[in-house]
């Protein structure tokens, strides 16, 4: 028999007699609150699934990739958790109050830095250990020998590439493989095509999107006109070809390689600008007085 829990009802017993409806609407509430616990309980976790993902983003760094592990602890499979490092075994199987691993975990001790678990990452650890701290196989004494788990190189990400066959549904305007390929899902649902779009709406779709900023009236105008197939072609390679194509996603790549680690350290130490930013300041300038850009570190203003 489930507690039902009460938090999830908070009207008086005075209120309930007054109000039937409410018995009848806190009883439903407190069902599905215990219905939903018991099935997040019935669902057994396991390490490689449900854990080591978690455990591989925030903790591989300090206690499992480098060669000295950060108080002497490897996380990185289940029985060297459990043989522990300078401060003891780190998980006991079953007994989550009792796993060290556990107490750093809840307490935001662990992981180290700015960047903590959610509350469900936190309570998929917790009821993993609680359910024993299962895996799906035997693990191998050697760490290094399962960089990767099996269920890790399953990923689509690892799989060979292949060609697959192009589907043919029926009923849709098919124009390009891409297209067969999402009528096909939209087939599955019952649904269809939005209705094709004017070439006034293609030009201001492909430019905003390519140079971020809108076509002149003279471009949407020439486009309009030209009714030759080769007229989307043309639009689009005019514009990849534009010097304010580079400028767009040049910021975004300029942005992206400057970022730096956040550490808490660093975060009480007053930083120079990032030179990403004042890249985007820079080209964001050089846009509105129609300078000309070359990506060279020299083109870059000077940064204090």
């Amino acid at each position: 028999m489930f507690d039902l829990p009460v938090r999830f009802c908070t009207i008086t017993a005075d209120q309930l007699d007054e109000y039937p409806t409410h018995k009848l609407a806190c009883l439903i509430a407190n069902l599905l609150a215990a219905t939903s616990t018991a099935s997040a309980y019935s669902e057994a976790l396991k390490f490689e699934t449900d854990v080591r993902l978690i455990l591989k983003a925030a903790c591989f760094h300090y206690h499992g990739g480098e060669k000295k592990k950060r108080g002497g602890l490897d996380v990185r499979l289940v029985h060297l958790m459990q043989t522990g490092g300078d401060s003891g075994e780190a998980i006991v199987p079953g007994d989550p109050e009792a796993s060290l691993l556990w107490q750093q975990v809840a307490s935001d001790e662990m992981p180290d830095g700015p960047k903590k678990l959610t509350a469900d990452q936190k309570q998929i650890i917790r009821d993993w250990i609680a359910q024993g701290s299962k895996t799906i196989r035997l693990e191998p004494k050697d760490p290094d020998s399962v960089r990767f788990t099996e269920e890790e190189l399953g990923h689509w990400a690892f799989q060979p590439v292949k060609e697959p066959r192009v589907p043919r549904p029926g009923g849709f305007d098919i124009r390009t493989p891409i297209d067969a390929f999402v009528a096909e899902r939209l087939a599955k649902r019952g649904l269809r095509f939005s209705p094709r779009a004017g070439r006034e709406t293609l030009i201001r779709r492909i430019t905003h999107d390519l140079i971020g900023l809108p076509p002149t009236a003279a471009e949407v105008e020439a486009f309009v006109g030209d009714e030759t197939p080769q007229a989307w072609t043309r639009l689009v390679e005019r514009l990849l070809s534009s010097p304010e194509f580079g400028v767009r996603w040049g910021r975004h790549w300029l942005d992206g390689a400057a970022m730096r680690k956040a550490t808490a350290a660093a975060a009480t130490t007053p930083v120079a600008p990032m030179p990403g930013i004042t890249a985007t300041m820079f080209l964001s300038r050089s846009i509105k007085t129609s300078q000309s850009i070359s990506f060279s570190v020299s083109n870059l203003p000077a940064m204090s």
